[in-house]
């Protein structure tokens, strides 16, 4: 009876088949990690330059569809979340605003038409709060600094269902710079 020949693996520097393991450093190991962990987050929220000229900075992230999050201050200090759909086909079903939720354990957010939402064909604006005495009371924003995921459900003007997802790593850094550094938020 013959013996079969070990496994063989190809050497990294030659790829001429060699019985030895070749075996993976921990710097490698940590380089993979980070390249994996990296390549599957895919977007990272950044805070861009206000449209207006003398607006606050926005905090910013696109999904995997295009749709965008952002979350901004404006002058009279009130908080705005606003969700803008990608691509040129769908808008926003009228008097119909979405509901929100981050993570799945926390409360899902259904906000007045008109009052705390106002929905146009591209575009939604989540009112979240006020900054007063730098402190911004928002369970909300609150959840955006502190969750994993943020999911929008919404309807288009076809009567279709939607969702939106967006991750909220990096988040927290964002938002802080966007409503500014001294603002403190807290849910209640």
């Amino acid at each position: 009876m013959t013996r079969s020949p070990p496994f063989l693996y190809l050497h990294p520097a030659t790829n001429h088949p060699s019985p030895e393991p070749r075996r993976v450093g921990r710097v490698g190991l940590v380089v993979l990690i980070v390249a994996v962990s990296a390549t599957a987050a895919g977007v990272s929220w950044q805070v861009r330059t206000s449209p207006t000229t003398k607006g606050s900075p926005w905090a910013v992230i696109s999904s995997a569809a295009g749709d965008e999050l952002a979350l901004f201050r404006d002058k009279n200090n009130q908080v705005h979340l606003q969700f803008k759909l990608a691509g040129t086909f769908a808008t926003l079903a009228a008097g119909r605003c979405p509901t929100f939720q981050v993570d799945t354990q926390t409360a899902l957010y259904h906000l007045a038409v008109d009052k705390e939402c106002h929905v146009d064909h591209k575009r939604v604006l989540f009112d979240v709060g006020t900054v007063r005495n730098r402190m911004l009371v928002s369970a909300p924003v609150e959840q955006l600094m502190n969750g994993t995921q943020l999911e929008i459900r919404y309807v288009t003007a076809d009567g279709t269902y939607h969702k939106a997802d967006f991750p909220l790593h990096d988040s927290s850094l964002a938002i802080r710079r966007a409503l500014g550094r001294s603002v403190r938020v807290r849910a209640h």
